[in-house]
């Protein structure tokens, strides 16, 4: 009840603010959405099953209310209130009443701009410092299935590969006429996890960028970000995680070809304290990545290659905290075998369950499973990585077709628990092709493929041998004007052996469980869409998905969803 007086006295209080001075400015937007699924788990896993869970009906409606105040160009404030109702309740009982954002922003004089309350972070950092790495390959995904991603993703506040955190930031900008065309500045800091007020201090990450254009020929920057915990008397530890980089970027623009070189090179510090013992874990470790990227523009077609040299010890939690945990347990048919065993994370679930998603910075590497992706489980800044990359594709200007082939070819600085290292061997790519570009059709027509594979090896008594390969399919038609037809295929095959690796608290490597895989998923969605507008929309579809696992429990099942989802954005 409480909840409910203070959404109706947050907007009240809005309204009448804005009511009492003509010269605010307030309005309302946000999102609606109703989802509802019908589940059905099958296969022979369920032979002798009578005990787990195996058919089921949910969703939810949620209404996402966002006041906007603009009271001049110093001070604006907006709020996202949502009321969720989950599918099945009556009366309003379940629903629920909160504050899923609240953030003030504005300008200070004429030079700075400020945010504080729930921000975004990363937008002007590098992949090296705060990034959120994409939880698998999906570049060329189809349209079916990077709108059910569209979803998890809001949930989760994703946006692009920023981190969403409370905190503050500010930027600014001086422009010069000599030597130097502009200098921007941006700062931030946030708290990603609070004091218990006794033995764990607040942890704050607090950070920022210099970059200097000099010319269009030139620019530069400084970026720095820092994880550390702030000091208490009755601290049981203290911890420090610093990454200070450089990088420099080389452009030569001409009337056919832009050609463009870019490196950052830096370092990382990691220090825990505990107080205990009096012990400390300290150690420094390195990273260089550089690149070239040159675009013929008269064929619009763009070579690109990069070596990129990560340390082992290289520590950098905002730029390496994976998006999605793998320890979480899934949500749908959570149980399997008589309700004994805990069902294992699956494709499917990677890309419809919004429970699995991670939403903080942390300290320590996650665990990954290695048919998901075993070359960047963390993104470029995956530690323990040295190699290149080398790619051809089409200029972003394309509007009939977007293509793109890369290879990666990396091995370890150093091997783990074995002298030995691994090699690793990644061919990405895929093509959308839009046939309603080349034929001048008003109406959409698309058929997208795309393709990962990797192979992971390595000698000596610990050998490994694993092999995976991720496909993706999708085709788009508009049978109608804003109906669409939609299909969309997912495939993952893995197979071999591999040793995961265990991480302490203090991300030093501390066991190497054998993983042995024998594995084949696949998803098809068929579906429509009906568009009211661009961001507006109802969807059906139904999905089927199959995994079939015989070398841990000996798993075969399959999922049988049908999906329903009215989204209104204003």
């Amino acid at each position: 009840m409480k909840y409910k007086v203070g959404y109706i006295i947050f907007v009240f209080l809005l309204s009448v603010g804005a009511t009492a001075n003509a010269q605010v400015d307030f309005n309302f937007n946000g999102l609606g959405r109703a989802i509802v699924t019908t589940n059905k788990l099958g296969g022979t896993t369920l032979a002798n099953d009578s005990l787990s869970s195996d058919k089921g009906l949910s969703g939810y409606a949620l209404f996402d209310l966002q006041p906007n105040l603009v009271i001049n160009k110093a001070v604006r404030a907006n709020a996202i209130l949502p009321l969720r109702n989950p599918f099945g309740s009556f009366f309003g009982s379940g629903t629920t009443f909160a504050f899923r954002q609240f953030q003030i922003a504005g300008r200070i004089g004429k030079k700075i701009d400020y945010e504080f309350g729930d921000i975004y972070i990363g937008s002007d950092m590098t992949k090296y410092t705060v990034y959120n790495p994409n939880e698998i390959y999906n570049t060329f995904e189809s349209d079916i299935h990077k709108n059910r991603r569209n979803v998890l993703e809001y949930e989760n506040f994703v946006q692009g590969n920023q981190w969403r955190l409370q905190g503050a930031k500010a930027s600014t900008a001086f422009d010069f006429n000599k030597i130097i065309e502009r200098v921007g500045v941006n700062v931030f800091g946030t708290r990603t996890n609070a004091t218990n007020e006794r033995g764990i201090p607040d942890r704050l990450l607090v950070g920022g960028r210099v970059g200097i254009k000099q010319s269009e020929y030139l620019s530069l920057g400084l970026n720095y970000v820092n994880l550390a915990d702030v000091k208490i008397k009755t601290e049981e530890y203290e911890h420090s995680n610093s990454v200070i980089t450089g990088d420099v970027k080389l452009t030569l623009d001409r009337e056919k070809i832009l050609a463009q070189i870019d490196g950052e090179f830096g370092m990382s510090n990691f220090k825990n304290v505990q107080i205990f013992d009096d012990s400390t874990v300290q150690y420094k470790d390195n990273v260089t990545d550089v690149g070239l990227k040159v675009i013929y523009k008269p064929l619009k077609l763009k070579l690109f290659s990069s070596y990129r040299v990560v340390g082992a010890q290289f520590s950098s939690p905002s730029a390496q905290t994976a998006r999605l945990n793998v320890d979480q347990s899934v949500w749908l048919f959570n149980k399997l075998d008589n309700n004994n065993v805990n069902r294992n994370l699956t494709l499917y679930d990677r890309l419809t369950d919004e429970h699995l998603y991670n939403r903080s910075i942390s300290a320590v590497l996650y665990n990954y499973l290695p048919q998901y992706g075993n070359l960047s489980p963390f993104g470029d800044a995956t530690p323990n990585r040295a190699g290149i990359t080398v790619g051809l594709g089409t200029d972003t200007s394309t509007k009939i077709i977007n293509a793109e082939a890369r290879i990666d070819m990396f091995n370890e600085l150093i091997g783990e628990g074995v002298v030995e290292k691994r090699k690793f061997t990644s061919l990405r790519g895929g093509v959308v092709f839009n046939f309603s570009e080349l034929i001048k059709l008003k109406r959409r027509m698309s058929v997208n493929v795309g393709v990962r594979q990797e192979n992971t090896t390595r000698a000596g008594l610990a050998s490994i041998d694993f092999k995976s390969m991720l496909m993706d399919y999708g085709v788009t038609i508009e049978t109608f004007k804003g109906v669409d037809f939609l299909f969309g295929a997912k495939s993952l095959t893995a197979k071999g052996n591999e040793y995961l690796s265990m991480r302490d608290n203090f991300n030093l490597l501390v066991d190497f469980p054998v993983y042995e895989l024998d594995l084949k998923e696949t998803i098809y969605s068929i579906g429509a869409r009906v568009r009211f507008s661009e961001r507006s929309y109802f969807m059906l579809n139904y999905n089927t998905s199959t995994y079939n696992e015989t070398k841990n429990y000996n798993f075969n099942y399959n999922f049988n969803q049908l999906f329903c989802n009215y989204t209104l954005i204003f």
